[in-house]
């Protein structure tokens, strides 16, 4: 019995260290297998990227990590300002949920924070088809970029794409608010007409205390999706001045794709993208990080009533 006992003992303990080996020998595997992928991805040749779509009205989105790897000295330090974006936007959430009472806020409203943002989609802009990156915002309505000849020293120099000059573009056209009355929305705190020089004027502020501010005046512009055949004239902001705030944007964008839609309508939700191309939602996947590849944002139009009225009012008595 002893002896039973003792063999069972010895099978127990080789099945333990045989485990633990094979759990070792996958840990190593998976670590090898981490080690290479970032070592590709930081390799990653961004002139070579495809930004080709399968839909119709869709364009590519990326990571921004593919297009700012190269500001890093390894994939570490690329990793260390990635995790340190998401731990800034842990503590702004926890920051302003913990300081509201939902009873006494609603509509829900929440602070917007663009150099957090993890997913750029590039757009092809104007006559000339120049590309831009814009961070894809879902919390905010309002699409700009940075629009040359800038304000003296207003404007940041962009790590990648040229700068977008409104006046070599054929397709450019500023508002004139005086006649086009209703493309500038009257008491908006975001946009004002001013009469005497006929612009729509806008300031976009964002994070709290407003640190971070773009402004400049609303313009048509056309833009092209990934099927240089799908096209669309839009309002955006051309935006003239980034450096109103205490806080810089990042170079690696030119501005804001504004996705953001309509539960609330005050009349600033028809400048969002979606709105402006007659989309009612919005589907997307953010890309993995370490891919390298792309992922696709598509606008759909729905067969039911969308809006504020359709949610029900679980904090209204």
């Amino acid at each position: 019995m002893e002896n039973f006992l003792y063999v069972t003992l010895l099978l127990v303990i080789i099945s333990n260290i045989s485990v633990s080996s094979n759990v070792n020998f996958h840990l190593s595997l998976n670590y090898t297998s981490v080690l290479q992928a970032r070592k590709n991805f930081m390799s990653l040749d961004t002139s070579n990227l495809s930004y080709d779509s399968p839909y119709s009205y869709s364009l590519p989105i990326y990571h921004r990590d593919v297009f700012e790897k190269s500001d890093f000295k390894d994939y570490d330090s690329l990793l260390d300002a990635r995790l340190a974006r998401c731990m800034e936007r842990s503590v702004n959430l926890s920051y302003e949920n913990s300081s509201r009472d939902f009873a006494q806020v609603y509509p829900i409203k929440t602070v917007v924070y663009p150099l957090q943002g993890e997913v750029v989609v590039p757009l092809w802009i104007g006559s000339k088809l120049q590309r831009e990156l814009l961070l894809v915002d879902t919390g905010s309505r309002h699409v700009w970029w940075q629009c040359g000849p800038c304000e003296p020293k207003k404007c940041y120099k962009q790590r990648s794409d040229d700068l977008y000059y409104s006046t070599e573009s054929t397709t450019y056209q500023q508002i004139d608010c005086v006649k086009e009355s209703a493309t500038c929305i009257a008491g908006s705190s975001i946009v004002h007409c001013s009469k005497e020089e006929t612009k729509c004027f806008y300031e976009v502020k964002y994070g709290y205390y407003g640190s971070t501010i773009t402004c400049g005046f609303m313009a048509y512009e056309i833009i092209t999706f990934s099927n240089i055949l799908d096209y669309a004239r839009i309002i955006f902001g051309c935006g003239k001045n980034q450096f109103k705030g205490d806080t810089k944007f990042p170079r690696l964008f030119s501005g804001i794709a504004g996705v953001g839609g309509g539960l609330y309508t005050n009349g600033f939700e028809t400048y969002s993208l979606p709105s402006q191309i007659g989309a009612t939602v919005f589907a997307f996947c953010i890309p993995t990080p370490t891919s390298g590849k792309s992922s696709t944002l598509t606008f759909h139009e729905t067969p039911w009533k969308t809006g504020r009225s359709v949610f029900p009012s679980f904090f209204l008595t």
